[in-house]
């Protein structure tokens, strides 16, 4: 028995040349939704503004110890305190709020700032 491409109906799948299968098409499509959601994910992480976790912690921490040692005539007040803290320390308001924002979800963070309110509070 001479063996052909005839006789094993698998190798003729991979025998046919791109043009004539109908699934090419499909996976052109597939593959490039996934360049699309790869390129659209690597551009949501640069654009997400990027902190130091123990700095933030650390201002984060002395700031809630000491907004209740402190008397503020307004609100407005209050904020401007906490602006100066950031520039002071080189922290934009974008990654405050971004360091806000990760709190929730990150309990070394809570811990972080647990850590540097007790020890200013315990001062």
């Amino acid at each position: 028995m001479q063996w052909s491409a005839d006789s094993c109906p698998w190798v003729n799948l991979l025998l046919k040349s791109p043009s004539a299968s109908v699934d090419v098409e499909f996976m052109r499509k597939v593959t490039v939704a996934i360049a699309v959601a790869m390129i659209m994910a690597v551009l949501t992480a640069a654009c997400a503004p990027s902190y130091n976790a123990d700095l933030l912690a650390s201002i984060e921490g002395r700031w809630m110890c000491d907004v209740q040692r402190f008397t503020f005539e307004t609100q407005a007040d209050i904020q401007a305190e906490l602006d100066g803290r950031l520039a002071g320390n080189g922290v934009s308001i974008a990654q405050y709020r971004h360091f806000k924002d990760n709190l929730t979800s990150r309990f070394d963070l809570r811990q972080k700032v647990q850590e540097a309110y007790e020890q200013r509070c315990s001062t």
